[in-house]
């Protein structure tokens, strides 16, 4: 991954004049689970209707937070990228000398070759700081490189350096809210009829597909097999909580799937989770390196608690 040319060259860029605009965008690495803030899922609610379909478990593991941009009028923020020396302290280090010049409102970090680079929003304990003497706090860190500070615009700042997220396997990956991925499969039943369940499924089978061969590529097929807990990969991309139950045999296997995405919808025009049987059937299909045949067999679309899919391995 590159580094903003900012910060390799030390610029300090003007103040920012925003706009707010969606990018297909790349940013290597999802943020170090001790600098991200999160946002715990909310509790489950009982079986029926909508609270049937609406996010659960408090008890399982928060989301990872992204904020790209924050809106604070009335306050002043900062959003800081500081390269330093991938040493164990490096941060600790750094946040002695902001801890009384600001609060971080959300970070992130990962390394970049021989470095460590942190991003972050801040806002500012006392209103005359400014971006000047925040960077000059942060170079007096011992293991400091360099450092960019951009202030707050109008109470908008928009981080100016990242232009998006990147996978594991080193794709761009659009953040789209699920809300509206589900509104889009709403609609397209609504125009598409009962025909909309055999598009999504098929979709979903190719994006199955696509991400089975991924795995596959990566870690070879002996491994990609013999490791069930990959599973989580879908739970870790935010499409629902993930699990086999019971062991997986030479015939078939199970998931349970909460906090499913797809049945998220609080309309009620379709009547199963198409998409994600098909990325289930698609996937497995790819690293077992046979037909697969996937079924819906509880919905919370159908008021059931969870979803489940049952696979049928060698079948058409």
């Amino acid at each position: 991954m590159g580094l903003p040319h900012q910060l390799k060259n030390r610029e300090l860029p003007a103040r920012a004049t925003v706009s707010l605009i969606f990018l297909a965008h790349r940013r290597r690495g999802l943020g170090h689970p001790l600098l991200c803030r999160v946002k715990a899922a909310p509790s489950a609610m009982d079986s029926a209707g909508k609270d049937a379909r609406s996010t659960s478990k408090a008890e399982h593991a928060s989301r990872r937070r992204e904020i790209d941009y924050l809106y604070t009028p009335g306050k002043k923020t900062f959003h800081i990228l500081l390269r330093m020396k991938d040493k164990p302290g490096a941060f600790s280090g750094v946040l002695a000398q902001v801890a009384k010049k600001v609060n971080l409102q959300a970070t992130r970090a990962y390394v970049d070759g021989d470095a460590a680079v942190f991003s972050g929003f801040a806002e500012a304990l006392s209103s005359d700081e400014t971006a000047e003497s925040l960077e000059k706090a942060i170079m007096s860190a011992t293991n400091a490189i360099s450092c960019v500070i951009t202030p707050d615009s109008r109470g908008v700042l928009v981080d100016p350096y990242h232009v998006g997220f990147e996978n594991s396997f080193g794709d761009a990956v659009l953040m789209i809210p699920s809300h509206a991925l589900c509104h889009m499969f709403d609609q397209m039943s609504k125009i598409f009829g009962s025909g909309c369940e055999v598009m999504l499924f098929y979709e979903g089978e190719s994006v199955g597909e696509a991400e089975g061969a991924q795995v596959v590529a990566k870690l070879g097929k002996d491994l990609a097999r013999k490791t069930p807990g990959l599973l989580k990969i879908v739970t870790a991309a935010g499409w629902g909580d993930a699990t086999f139950l019971g062991p997986i045999t030479p015939s078939g296997a199970v998931i349970r799937l909460e906090d499913c995405f797809e049945c998220s919808s609080e309309e009620q025009v379709r009547q199963s989770c198409a998409f994600m049987k098909g990325a289930f059937a698609g996937a497995m299909k790819r690293i077992l390196d046979t037909e697969v045949k996937c079924e819906e067999t509880k919905c919370r679309f159908k008021g059931d608690p969870h979803c489940e899919f049952t696979l049928g391995f060698g079948q058409a």
